[in-house]
């Protein structure tokens, strides 16, 4: 398993792989509030070779050229061509849900209830559990590639993005949407 990193402009992002494919993207060295614990970077790497075994830096890996070349065209406001090789690493139910996701067309959005609803069809259930759906929207492993940003509440509610409700609003408006469909919802 190797990594690279990535510069972009809502922050540091870290890419795990290898040959088989993009395994992770997320913020590296992120504070999203203050009770997370922010890591050094060699400490943030031990807890990636914990969970993945040892992995080590390597920025010539064609599968992370690939993917940095389709966050440029990203985060430069392109819809990205290049076909990303992923290796999702997560339980049959997760990745069900990560393959919905993957189906949420560039500039466009979906609500947890509607990726519940296409589950349960998938799974040959009557219903399915919008929360048990979010729980594993949350887990994604692959930020912005697997477009879990373009998962809303009903009624256009932004909720849900473990990386802060900023960094979605970023990312939605990137894509070209039109913010004011979207709103906080009220608490409760």
């Amino acid at each position: 398993m190797f990594y690279t990193f990535y510069n972009s402009p809502i922050g540091k992002l870290i890419i795990l792989g290898d040959v088989n494919g993009i395994v992770k993207i997320d913020f590296f060295n992120y504070n999203i509030n203050s009770d997370k614990i922010k890591y050094n970077n060699n400490s943030e790497i031990n807890l990636y070779n914990k969970k993945y075994g040892i992995i080590k830096e390597n920025n010539d890996l064609p599968e992370f050229k690939n993917t940095k070349q389709w966050l440029n065209d990203y985060f430069n406001g392109l819809q990205p061509k290049q076909k990303i090789k992923l290796n999702l690493i997560g339980s049959n139910f997760q990745k069900i849900v990560w393959e919905q996701l993957l189906k949420i067309p560039y500039g466009k959005t979906t609500t947890y209830k509607q990726i519940a609803l296409n589950v349960a069809k998938i799974l040959g259930k009557t219903k399915m559990s919008a929360q048990a759906v979010g729980g594993a929207v949350g887990k994604n492993p692959v930020l912005i590639i697997v477009p879990c940003h373009r998962v809303v509440g009903t009624n256009g509610n932004l909720t849900g993005f473990a990386c802060g409700i900023d960094v979605k609003k970023q990312l939605l408006n990137i894509e070209g949407n039109n913010m004011n469909d979207f709103h906080m919802p009220k608490k409760q």
